[in-house]
């Protein structure tokens, strides 16, 4: 799940989704990209997440005529502690550690042009093998991604 609104434009109807308000004038367009796992659910207690196969792609449009300011916070955990690095295009970059035990990882404010961007989720460690009857290499386990736009 990625959200783009401010609080205030929007409504939380669950975990999974949420309304906005389509005149707010102050969003963002944002998607997984590459790099990303299947989503996986806990359906007894509605719990779901994507691990990154260690780097992994937010996809971001800027449809307004000027540059928007925008926070990034990320609900995550790891198999080990490992730093994890966001770039947008490979330019502005953030460092936060990512534990073993769920957090909200808040890389801070950053800023985009108008247009289409690429913000890049990399694990600094090489993804850890997932267990032997699965042959898949994860990175981190990722909650909730939110792009918060600021004034």
């Amino acid at each position: 799940e990625v959200r783009t609104t401010k609080p205030e434009e929007r409504i939380d109807v669950n975990g999974r989704y949420w309304l906005e308000r389509a005149g707010a004038g102050t969003r963002l367009e944002a998607r997984l990209g590459e790099g990303w796992q299947d989503e996986e659910r806990l359906l007894r207690v509605g719990v779901s997440w994507r691990w990154t196969s260690g780097d992994a792609v937010i996809e971001v449009n800027n449809p307004r005529e000027k540059a928007q300011r925008f926070r990034l916070r990320c609900e995550l955990r790891s198999e080990t502690e490992r730093t994890v690095r966001v770039a947008v295009d490979d330019g502005q970059e953030r460092e936060r550690t990512a534990g073993k035990e769920r957090s909200v990882l808040d890389f801070g404010e950053m800023e985009i042009s108008t247009g289409r961007h690429r913000i890049w989720m990399r694990a600094k460690a090489e993804p850890a093998p997932s267990g032997q009857a699965d042959s898949r290499l994860l990175g981190v386990q990722v909650f909730r991604v939110e792009v918060e736009v600021l004034p």
